[in-house]
């Protein structure tokens, strides 16, 4: 028995010494969901956003907007061919601070001559309100020389929150290389 000693008082002490395990009792729940994240409310429009002053540069572009953000804009926008894309820009004053954009995309170009779905893009900012109307279905020609770009009339549709669209048609008159760098802040 006295082999068998040490391993009896071992074991009975391992039984005895030891509680349960609290860990067992302890039930794990789910985190709490997070509250939704709050959505930006644009400020209701105002026909006033695209009451825009006199342009700053005389031009030969007629390009005409109907809508809710309606204007007329006869300055030369800014233009460059760049591999298999063709971009047209033109951005205006608004009041204060605020910009009106109109950005052109032409995909697969090759050329001057006709496209069918071009993008284009107007837009209002004015501090951290953002309205915007688009379109991916565009038709229009570029003229040889990448002089100018004709749009035929096409109804862009707002993005959401905004909501609206606007009719857009005419000619932009390029007048000066568009620097792809300045593209995405036209403040510079």
């Amino acid at each position: 028995m006295t082999r068998r000693a040490p391993i009896v008082l071992a074991l009975c002490a391992t039984v005895l010494g030891c509680k349960p395990d609290p860990a067992k009792s302890v039930k794990i729940v789910a985190p709490a969901p997070a509250p939704p994240a709050a959505q930006a409310v644009l400020p209701p429009w105002q026909p006033e956003f695209c009451s825009l002053p006199p342009e700053d540069s005389a031009g030969s572009s007629n390009f005409v907007a109907k809508g809710k953000c309606a204007f007329h804009h006869e300055g030369n926008a800014k233009c460059r061919g760049l591999t298999d894309d063709f971009h047209v820009m033109v951005v205006r004053k608004a009041a204060a601070e605020a910009t009106v954009s109109v950005y052109i995309n032409v995909e697969h170009y090759k050329g001057a001559g006709k496209y069918d779905g071009a993008q284009m893009f107007l837009t209002f900012q004015n501090g951290e309100n953002y309205y915007y109307w688009g379109g991916d279905s565009l038709h229009i020609t570029v003229t040889p020389g990448e002089k100018s770009v004709i749009l035929t009339p096409y109804k862009l549709e707002a993005q959401p929150p905004n909501t609206g669209t606007e009719l857009v048609s005419g000619t932009f008159v390029c007048g000066a290389l568009l620097d792809l760098n300045k593209a995405a802040n036209p403040h510079g």
